[in-house]
C-alpha cells in the first residue's frame, strides 16, 4: 500500500533505504531460478557499495544501499 524511500548523504557515504508495507518475504527461502536479488547485490557491488535485504511474510520489506565510508 505504501512505499518509503530515504536518501542520506554524509560526505563520500550514501545510503538508500527503500522499503514498503507489502506482503514480505522470507529471503532465505528465495530459489536459485529467481535472480532478483543476486542481480541487485551484483550491481551494487559493481558501484562499490553493498546491498541488504530484510523482509518477513506479512511485514513488507527493506532494502539497503551503502557506499563509502
Amino acid at each position: 500500500r505504501s512505499v518509503s524511500v530515504y536518501v542520506c548523504i554524509d560526505g563520500k557515504h550514501l545510503s538508500l533505504m527503500i522499503e514498503d508495507n507489502g506482503r514480505g518475504f522470507d529471503p532465505r527461502r528465495v530459489t536459485p531460478d529467481h535472480f532478483g536479488l543476486e542481480v541487485m547485490r551484483e550491481r551494487a557491488a559493481g558501484i562499490g557499495a553493498s546491498l541488504t535485504v530484510q523482509s518477513f511474510v506479512g511485514y513488507g520489506t527493506r532494502l539497503t544501499l551503502t557506499r563509502g565510508g
